[in-house]
């Protein structure tokens, strides 16, 4: 504030203009202050210089087979695979899939789940099973994610569930991928469903590789 003597203004100890001078205010004197006091408008706060700071999941995807397939022996995936577009809007830029070989969008720790629906009639089934297959050369070689089995009993219509997940660590979006497959002792049919999901998989980004 300024102070003003016989029609000039003038400074007392400094202060001029609302100022106050440079070091009157101790780093103490602000960090003891009541936050009642705070009042007004506040500078917005940049987190250009912020570090240690997690932005959470930042992908999500899932994927089903829309047709129901029959199988005996083992079969991979390789067709009929569509995005959830009715129930889920994707969360990031999402997987990528051709010929049933899934890429990645970016590197991270992935959680993968496979969830399979399989049914037959009158015959019983001892090994139905689902397999998560990963690469880390592009499908030069693979190895089991992870793998999950049931069985179907001799009842009509009989029902089995298998469902298997697994962590991966995509390091490289070129050469991490996955795909899937099934396989039964006797040939059953896989269902598969364009308005929800019966044979599908779920893919999450939980963070940084």
């Amino acid at each position: 504030m300024a102070l003003t003597l016989n029609g000039s203004s003038n400074t007392i100890g400094g202060l001029a203009n609302g100022g106050l001078p440079d070091g009157c205010i101790l780093d103490a004197d602000i960090n003891g202050m009541a936050a009642s006091k705070l009042t007004g408008a506040l500078p917005a706060i940049s987190g250009a210089s912020l570090t240690g700071l997690v932005a959470g999941i930042t992908q999500a995807d899932e994927w089903r087979v829309t047709a129901n397939f029959t199988t005996s022996n083992a079969n991979i995936i390789t067709t009929n695979w569509e995005r959830n577009d009715n129930k889920f809007s994707v969360l990031g830029s999402g997987m990528s899939e051709s010929s049933g070989i899934f890429t990645f969008p970016a590197t991270g720790i992935y959680k993968i789940e496979f969830s399979t629906h399989a049914y037959t009639s009158n015959q019983q089934v001892r090994y139905v099973s689902c397999e998560i297959l990963l690469t880390d050369n592009n499908f030069t070689s693979q190895n089991s994610g992870s793998f999950a089995s049931g069985s179907i009993s001799d009842d009509v219509n009989a029902y089995t569930d298998p469902f298997c997940t697994c962590l991966f660590d995509v390091t490289d979006v070129t050469t991490h991928k996955c795909k899937f497959t099934v396989y039964s002792e006797h040939s059953i049919i896989w269902e598969g469903s364009s308005t929800n999901n019966r044979t599908y998989a779920t893919f999450i980004r939980l963070g940084d590789t």
